[in-house]
This record gives structure tokens, sequence and C-alpha cells, in this order.
């Protein structure tokens, strides 16, 4: 054994079952799957403008001097399925200090995922409970 060890066939041998292991560990962390959720602004369009016609905007009891209609696109980016288990408290979207969110409107729900208790709280977005 020592023999063929020291020949330059055993040290051919054993420099490529070495390099196929490195070979194999580097693949393996390079293409393995992951958990992931992305959140993104896809488009926020102006619904109410500062007039000076006398006319003002309410929103219950809220003069509104700026709304915008966002849409958030929250989405499984990841190779794994996202499980309640992944959470441990709400998921939260927070948004700029001077943007104040007074309604909150789940669009679509492709997954079935997103329960009704979404709200706006200040400046962010609390969805207490995703499954």
């Amino acid at each position: 054994m020592k023999q063929y060890i020291k020949s330059p066939n055993g040290i051919i041998t054993i420099i490529i079952a070495l390099l196929t292991i490195v070979a194999s560990i580097a693949i393996t962390y390079t293409f393995r799957a992951t958990k992931e959720i992305t959140v993104s602004r896809e488009t926020s369009v102006q619904i109410v403008t500062r007039t000076d016609s006398g006319i003002r905007f309410l929103y219950g009891d809220i003069e509104l001097e700026g709304a915008f209609l966002t849409t958030v696109t929250i989405a499984n980016t990841g190779d794994f399925e996202v499980v309640e288990d992944d959470f441990r408290e709400p998921l939260r979207v927070l948004f700029d200090d001077n943007i104040q969110i007074y309604d909150v409107l789940i669009r679509e729900d492709t997954a079935g995922l997103v329960s009704e208790a979404v709200a706006g709280i200040g400046n962010h977005l609390v969805i207490d409970n995703f499954f």
C-alpha cells in the first residue's frame, strides 16, 4: 500500500479524490436552496393632490393633503416553501417616517397564506398571522 501511495499513479489518484471532494463541497454551497421572502414596492400613484379650490379630501375624520396608492408585493423568492414555523414574530413592512398608512387591502393571496389580521400602524404594515 505504501508503495502505491508513493508511486506517481497513487499520488495522482489521491489528488483526484481530494479535488472531487472539494469540488462537490463547493458545488453544494454554491447551488444550495434557500428560504427567502422579498418585499418590494411595485407602484406608488398619487391619488389626492392639494388643491386651493376649497375642496377637502378626508379619510374618516383625517384630512389628506397628498395621498398615494401604493402597491407592495410580498413574495417567496426562495427555493423552499416558507412555513409558519419560519416566523417568530409578525411580519412588518416599514416605510419612511413621513408616510402614514390609513388602510390596507389584500389584493391577491396566491398561496392563501395571509389572514385578515393585516393592519397599517403609523408608518409600518403589520401582518400578525402570515399563515
